[in-house]
């Protein structure tokens, strides 16, 4: 099968979708988000109650829908998830000098609040099938690579501490958190799951489906306007560690103590707190979610589907025993000349399809960091197409 006929398969099964959901025009985006009326009238109503900064009744009720709905104790909602994965690495004890460990496939963000602590990340190699963080990898790189003293994970090289481990979910696909943990408890590294994409996915544990969210010491969700739901711009912190949640609440809210006219203030905190504007957003997206997730997994099966019987084309699912939520549908080609030929086919007719990140350790910023060997990571970044996967195009007044 060439290439304008590969191209011709996935702009029919894009189009045939999107015609039956209503949505004929172009462009189709990657994932625009789901407004409706719904949250017209949450905005509207937080507006008149004047209470629209850092805080609130909507951010309190936004927090406890979200940690019932994971199965975590506490959650506290940040402005975004960049700002949840500064706070979770600060409360997890990562300095000016350390190392963290996680992967180079991957936006940028999570690499870039481990260095807002002063860190610096080493990369791991990904696997091929969640294209997240691989376990053998990770398994051989911390046997060769690392020793452990006195309770601390040390780099052989460099002598510096590795503090913390962070994984991510990638495109909502779960990795094998539970053999990460387990290296994460032998080698004294805090776990520090990003599952940003991955709300509403879940991994099988002694029987039962365990959400991504809450396998780590500490994990993030993000509500960025593309994730699943939204509150235009948005994150949060799982844990179930009553002392580290509430490290993280102080530190979101510029670590101001006492109730006097100006506060006092016990240390270096941030302006990090979700504000009840947003949390409103969030709130009457909860009530599409159900309906957001069965369609997007339909959207996934209907992809899953039509690229069935093309050659040297691959539907990244993941694990059979993990639940996607299908953030984004993503496909791996098996030559990376095709790959950017469909990709610019597919814009040119008006479907929004993207390349994978480019790997961090190739980027200008981070080039320098230790790795390990990343063959995954650089194969999957030339290969690898993401594919339009949202369900909504702005604001719909008729719902």
């Amino acid at each position: 099968m060439g290439v304008s006929d590969i191209t011709d398969h996935l702009a029919e099964a894009i189009e045939g979708f999107y015609n039956a959901l209503g949505h004929t025009h172009r462009p189709i985006e990657l994932h625009p988000p789901y407004f409706s009326k719904t949250e017209a009238q949450a905005v509207t109503e937080t507006l008149a109650s004047g209470w629209v900064a850092m805080g609130g009744p909507m951010v309190k009720a936004f927090e406890q829908v979200i940690a019932d709905y994971v199965g975590s104790k506490h959650a506290v909602a940040t402005v975004n998830a960049t700002a949840a994965l500064h706070l979770s690495l600060l409360v997890s004890g990562v300095q000016a000098g350390d190392l963290v460990i996680t992967q180079s496939n991957t936006f940028i963000a999570p690499v870039n609040a481990i260095r807002y602590c002063g860190a610096e990340p080493i990369f791991v190699d990904v696997e091929n099938q969640s294209l997240g963080l691989c376990s053998e990898a990770l398994t051989e790189f911390l046997a060769s690579q690392t020793s452990c003293r006195d309770g601390v994970c040390y780099h052989n090289d460099t002598q510096r501490p590795i503090r913390a481990l962070l994984p991510v979910h990638v495109l909502g696909h779960p990795v094998k958190m539970s053999a990460l943990r387990g290296l994460a408890e032998t080698h004294h590294l805090q776990l520090i799951e990003d599952a940003a994409e991955a709300l509403g996915s879940a991994i099988m544990c002694d029987g039962h489906m365990m959400r991504c969210g809450r396998w780590g010491d500490l994990g993030v969700i993000s509500f960025n306007a593309n994730k699943i739901i939204t509150t235009g711009a948005g994150g949060m912190v799982l844990t179930d560690d009553d002392r580290v949640a509430e490290q993280v609440r102080h530190l979101a809210s510029i670590a101001k103590t006492g109730s006097g006219e100006h506060g006092q203030f016990d240390a270096v905190g941030y302006n990090y707190g979700m504000p009840n504007l947003n949390a409103a957003i969030g709130l009457a997206q909860w009530q599409k979610f159900e309906e957001i997730g069965a369609t997007k997994q339909a959207l996934a099966m209907h992809y899953q589907e039509a690229l069935a019987a093309v050659p040297d084309v691959r539907f990244v699912t993941g694990h059979p025993d993990h639940f996607s939520n299908a953030w984004i549908n993503a496909v791996v080609f098996e030559a990376p000349d095709i790959a950017k030929q469909v990709l610019n086919d597919l814009r040119a007719q008006g479907f929004m399809a993207r390349a994978l990140w480019e790997p961090l350790h190739q980027s200008v910023v981070y080039q320098d960091c230790l790795q390990g060997p990343l063959p995954n990571t650089e194969y999957l970044a030339s290969r690898t197409l993401q594919l339009p996967s949202g369900i909504g195009w702005g604001y719909q007044t008729s719902s």
